[in-house]
């Protein structure tokens, strides 16, 4: 398999961190330029996926020799021309929680400034497995849809287990889900994304959309996080 290499958007690092427009101070940048470096040298980056096919029920979206069933609007509207679609898993590995806990007990402040660098890390290895995965299925005259996954919209968290035993999770890549449905190592990510015959428009964004518009620290405070 490929190996991708971390990249991290500082914006985005800054977005998760609250940070609006990217407004920052010297401490800030400094602390974000070290915790780069450090998550460079220290993550390490895995994936795998599997392609399913698709059979619609009474009960929602089923892939085809799992027990998995998409439930909701989220996945019919993501994949109503899909007859197939990739099941993803990607994570930057435990060295980076153990680091993370460190810091914890350590220096919070350094905790916070890694977490949200460690979350934009694991999307770059997600956004760079996605391109290549559109640019090989393209070359077979098919298109994806966009990246979706368990807790977005109302796709439930639930299907966590049930994705890393299809992918068999725990031995490639060393992801484990606990009865939390808490994901280990804690920066990783599941997705789903649709195989069609035809190009797809992308899906509607926006709080509505989002499960966590009625608790959001953004929407709190009168703004969106397509603001920061």
């Amino acid at each position: 398999m490929k190996r991708y290499t971390v990249k991290i958007d500082k914006n985005e690092a800054l977005r998760y961190l609250g940070c609006r427009g990217g407004q920052t101070d010297g401490i800030i940048d400094r602390q974000l330029d070290q915790t780069v470096k450090l998550l460079e040298d220290i993550a390490v980056p895995a994936y795998t996926y599997r392609v399913f096919k698709l059979e619609r029920s009474s009960r929602g979206i089923e892939l085809n020799g799992t027990s998995l069933i998409l439930t909701g609007d989220s996945a019919a509207a993501f994949l109503r021309e899909c007859r197939s679609c990739i099941m993803m898993a990607v994570t930057i590995g435990r060295k980076v929680d153990t680091e993370l806990h460190r810091r914890q007990i350590t220096n919070m402040a350094e905790a916070v400034i890694l977490d949200s660098c460690a979350s934009s890390a694991v999307e770059s290895i997600c956004n760079q497995l996605q391109m290549d995965l559109k640019t090989e299925y393209a070359g077979r005259g098919l298109f994806l849809t966009d990246r979706f996954s368990p807790g977005y919209g109302d796709l439930p968290l639930e299907l966590q287990p049930e994705i890393c035993r299809a992918l068999n999770a725990e031995k490639t890549i060393g992801l484990s889900i606990t009865g939390g449905m808490l994901m280990m190592p804690t920066k990783s990510v599941t997705a789903f994304i649709g195989i069609s015959d035809r190009p797809q428009q992308v899906i509607q964004s926006g709080c509505g959309h989002c499960r966590m518009n009625r608790s959001c620290n953004y929407r709190k405070a009168g703004a969106t996080c397509a603001d920061y």
